[in-house]
């Protein structure tokens, strides 16, 4: 400060307060190479009691001028604040990678970054800054010599920036951010803060929703301190994107990989019964004799998936081997970046080497059957489980997530680039194998774990419910499902981290769907009172 005094000439002001403000923009003009051809911005979003103020006062302030600028608005800032993104200052890394690539202001380049510039730095915002950016226009100004300006002459007129349309659907994403919200605050266990939602085009790989719990204000993030400071000591995390960077425990939704991996790989038949379930799984007894969650007597695959029995699942993945279960959960993006425009966290697929690295123990037979049911070191996140469903659905086929719809220019009018599917695999599974896994989780809805649920849902919904233990806390609630069940068009996956064992993830999932299929519902509860109408008459 004493150097910045003495440079600007301020030892006349005798406030500390003035001095350090002075000193503040006059290095700011500095850094931003200020001049009469570069403006400097002294203040945003002034009031109109200042801008009165300047006018009045106009002949004092030779060049100071008001100008009125575009700024983002958030009617619904809690809708999808982690998929929209955060503007904000310029950082010095950020500047000075511009500069590296040559994008920095100058007067043959208006357009490129100063050090006053707001720029996207996180989400779309920043994905897409050099889209939704837009570039400088050029203007001649002509002063007396006093410095007021008598005219001005555009020379090259400014062009706004496009405008990014996203896959997101606003009444699927408000219904899973409402649905979560509900759930979640209810508290089903005392130890449950936190939770996702992914909802998929089972035909595209777009993104339909994607929401996470706690939830922030992008409206308050930009407007109020006060509000910011929270968000950062908030310990719960709400600026955190669970939906994309959360990694979770499955549970038993992983038994559907596990089943398709054993018919592909002739393990299984969809009529065979490895096991007799009577409540435990006794294949490595005395030593160690694992539950079940009920006792189902020889079942099938079908009855396997419907029931979730754990003995069943233990016993083939056993014979299966951790070493197939782990090369078909990458086939189905468990474990693996999905490919969408945002930052992902990869998730963890069990495997002998990496629980070594991560445990400093060898593995054991024991762990192949965990596996086998979600547990182990089973960790994915919910867009991966997402995309793993939406295979199921549509029969292998694993597309590139993404949230680009589309762009066009500013007002909407010139489409300039469309997102086209882009698919990444086609699993070269036999396709029988994925009819009777999909029939197996649509018994899950109409008799099964999801029954009470989905059995009288107004769409054929296919899903698989799962539980994950956690050593420290309740269970982790899952949930997976597509539908229609008959030609699938959206794939569901819920997380509710350490929700415990009720119907939080089965009712954000059904939440989704109702909104999804809003319309097609609507018509069939007018067509079924015009029924009960025309039969009362």
């Amino acid at each position: 400060m004493e150097s910045l005094i003495e440079r600007y000439d301020l030892e006349a002001y005798t406030s500390p307060e003035n001095i350090r403000r002075i000193a503040s923009v006059r290095y700011g003009m500095e850094r931003a190479y200020f001049s009469r051809t570069n403006p400097f911005v002294l203040a945003k979003d002034i009031s109109i009691e200042t801008v009165e103020l300047l006018s009045e006062r106009s002949v004092d302030l030779p060049g100071i001028e008001t100008q009125v600028e575009q700024t983002r608005e958030y009617p619904e800032g809690d809708l999808a604040p982690h998929i929209v993104g955060t503007l904000g200052a310029i950082s010095q890394e950020q500047y000075d990678a511009a500069e590296e690539a040559g994008n920095t202001y100058s007067a043959s380049n208006v357009s490129g970054y100063s050090y006053t510039d707001t720029v996207g730095q996180s989400g779309i915002e920043s994905v897409f800054e050099s889209t939704l950016r837009g570039k400088n226009g050029k203007e001649s100004v002509t002063t007396d010599a006093t410095g007021k300006v008598t005219s001005t002459t555009v020379t090259e007129p400014p062009e706004a920036g496009d405008s990014v349309w996203l896959t997101i659907d606003s009444n699927v994403q408000r219904a899973a951010v409402n649905a979560l919200a509900e759930q979640i605050e209810a508290k089903p266990t005392e130890d449950c803060e936190a939770g996702a939602v992914v909802a998929l085009d089972v035909n595209t790989g777009g993104i339909i929703a994607s929401a996470t719990y706690p939830n922030f204000d992008l409206e308050k993030y930009n407007t109020d301190d006060a509000y910011l400071t929270q968000l950062y000591a908030d310990e719960s995390q709400p600026l955190f994107n669970r939906a994309l960077n959360g990694i979770f425990t499955p549970g038993s939704v992983f038994k559907p990989l596990v089943a398709l991996a054993a018919l592909e790989e002739g393990v299984i038949t969809p009529t065979s019964h490895p096991v007799n379930c009577d409540g435990a799984y006794h294949y490595y007894a005395p030593d160690y004799e694992p539950g079940c969650l009920g006792v189902h007597g020889e079942v099938d695959v079908y009855g396997a998936i419907r029931n979730s029995c754990n003995a069943f699942f233990f016993d083939v993945g056993r014979m299966l081997t951790i070493h197939k279960m782990h090369t078909y959960a990458e086939l189905f993006a468990l474990g693996e970046k999905t490919g969408c425009e945002l930052n992902e966290t990869a998730g963890i697929m069990s495997d002998p080497k990496t629980y070594t690295e991560r445990h400093g123990a060898n593995w054991y037979d024991g762990l192949t059957i965990q596996a086998a049911i979600g547990q182990c070191d089973d960790m994915f996140t919910p867009i991966e489980l997402a995309e793993y469903c939406a295979m199921i659905a549509n029969g292998g086929t694993r597309y590139k997530t993404h949230f680009l719809n589309k762009v066009t220019d500013y007002d909407r009018a010139v489409e300039k680039e469309t997102a086209e599917p882009e698919v990444v695999l086609k699993a070269e599974i036999e396709d029988g194998y994925f009819k009777v896994v999909r029939e197996g989780m649509r018994q899950v809805c109409t008799e099964g774990t999801a029954a009470s649920t989905f059995s009288d849902f107004g769409i054929a919904v296919a899903g698989k419910t799962g539980t994950a233990e956690n050593a420290d806390h309740s269970d982790n609630l899952t949930f997976i499902g597509f539908a229609p069940y008959e030609n699938p068009e959206i794939a569901v996956a819920v997380v509710i981290e350490y929700g415990g064992k009720g119907d939080a993830a089965k009712e954000t999932a059904k939440a989704v769907f109702e909104a999804y299929f809003a319309e097609t519902l609507q018509k069939e509860a007018k067509r079924a009172e015009t029924t009960v109408t025309e039969s009362t008459e």
